[in-house]
């Protein structure tokens, strides 16, 4: 399968607001700057705990959801750059890491409200702290808080009548004007009407904006039970069909994409006529599997990699996500893995290039013994100089439980 495409579109973006900040450097910013980088755009909300990577270390970096033809993202943004050019080059260097990131240029009004989240008005600060003792003490009145825990009663009441439509109504409202302890029941209350209701979708997304905004609650770890649930739930079964074999059948199934694409980043100001290209590449990718599959063994072939191309500074940088072979001995009960892999060792969580062997001599139990050398990313060659070797033994001591034991010993230059 081959793919090809390039174009350029125009929508209108309305900026709403900024959901959390990640990460502030130490030294803020003296001023927020027109442009950043966009690393991710979601229609539902973005974890940031998916996204710990190097590259956002020492960025301004936080999460904005904006709309877009008057449909609502999600958006991870990081940076503080004066010019597109200065974007372009970090933007060069993160998108190894990020292939969908591309250059924004920062409206009015995010810039306003990024610039009082990370440096508050220090006026505004000494104003509260000269402020008359009685204004203080005033501060939290009951008779505001009250009405608001009468209501949050009320709608625990309408959700055992199961008036779910009132309990959604004062949750929403509860949700703007509560305080932090009321917004996060109002929050699960309406998560759970969604359920009831079978709107699986809205209520994980509810749960995903919950651990977003709130990931040190008490109430965080029953939220993350609640969407794994649902996650879980509406998952599609899946089973291997085995195809009937003819005489006459190669034993060798191969399968394959290409796919290339071109990519082209423009920046264009209002009160500009000229176009300024801040981004020009060519992403060509292959992915290649052969499989020989016999009464007593299996064989299988795997590649995946592909160049990275920028056109206007004319480099070229390749990638190989694995490429490997993996033969299976059915009869004697062991598996033999050579080249650049992932996931195949105990104990070894990145990609690497090695040699493992898996010995398999009953469905309960099997033990491993590997050895080769770290691989940082894909885009990398593999650490000469820091070799590892282990052994690795996982067994079910009883039903549904499944234990892993490994030792693995690293040599770092020498």
């Amino acid at each position: 399968m081959a793919l090809a495409s390039a174009g350029s579109f125009a929508a209108s973006v309305e900026y709403i607001k900024i959901e959390k900040t990640i990460f502030v450097p130490q030294r803020p910013p003296g001023e927020i700057l027109p442009y950043s980088i966009i690393l991710e755009s979601s229609g539902k909300p973005i974890n940031k705990r998916n996204f710990q990577n190097i590259t956002l270390k020492n960025n301004l970096t936080y999460l904005t959801r904006v709309k877009v033809d008057r449909k609502t993202y999600y958006r991870l943004v990081t940076g503080n750059f004066k010019s597109a050019r200065q974007a372009r080059q970090s933007l060069n260097r993160i998108i190894k890491f990020f292939p969908n990131a591309w250059i924004n240029l920062r409206s009015r009004k995010e810039r306003q409200e990024l610039a009082r989240l990370i440096k508050p008005d220090k006026e505004n600060r000494s104003a509260k702290k000269s402020a008359a003792p009685e204004k203080i003490t005033q501060r939290k009145s009951p008779a505001v808080s009250l009405p608001l825990d009468k209501l949050l009663e009320q709608a625990k009441q309408e959700f055992l009548n199961k008036n779910y439509s009132r309990v959604l109504s004062i949750c929403e409202r509860l949700i703007k004007t509560g305080n932090l302890e009321q917004n996060q029941q109002a929050m699960e209350l309406k998560g759970i009407v969604k359920e009831r209701q079978n709107q699986f979708a809205e209520a994980i997304a509810i749960y995903q904006d919950f651990l977003i905004l709130y990931p040190d609650s008490d109430m965080s770890s029953r939220i993350q039970s609640r969407l794994t649930g649902l996650e879980t739930m509406l998952l599609d079964p899946k089973r291997n069909i085995e195809p009937v074999r003819r005489p006459g059948d190669s034993d060798w199934t191969i399968h394959g994409a290409f796919s290339q694409y071109y990519r082209e980043i423009t920046i264009q100001s209002e009160n500009d006529q000229d176009i300024d290209i801040v981004h020009s590449a060519l992403a060509t990718d292959v992915e290649l599997l052969a499989k020989r599959k016999t009464d007593s063994s299996t064989m299988v072939l795997l590649f995946d990699g592909g160049i990275y191309r920028l056109i206007e500074e004319e480099e070229n940088d390749s990638r190989i996500s694995q490429a490997l072979i993996k033969y299976t001995d059915n009869h004697r009960g062991y598996q033999l893995t050579g080249g650049r892999q992932r996931g195949t060792a105990k104990g070894v969580y990145s990609r690497f290039e090695g040699l493992v062997y898996k010995g398999m001599p009953n469905p309960g139990f099997n033990y491993s013994v590997y050895f080769g050398t770290p691989v940082p990313s894909s885009y990398d060659k593999a650490r000469t100089d820091y070799q590892f070797a282990g052994t690795s033994f996982h067994f079910s001591p009883f039903s549904k439980a499944e234990m892993d034991i490994y030792l693995l010993q690293q040599n770092v230059s020498d």
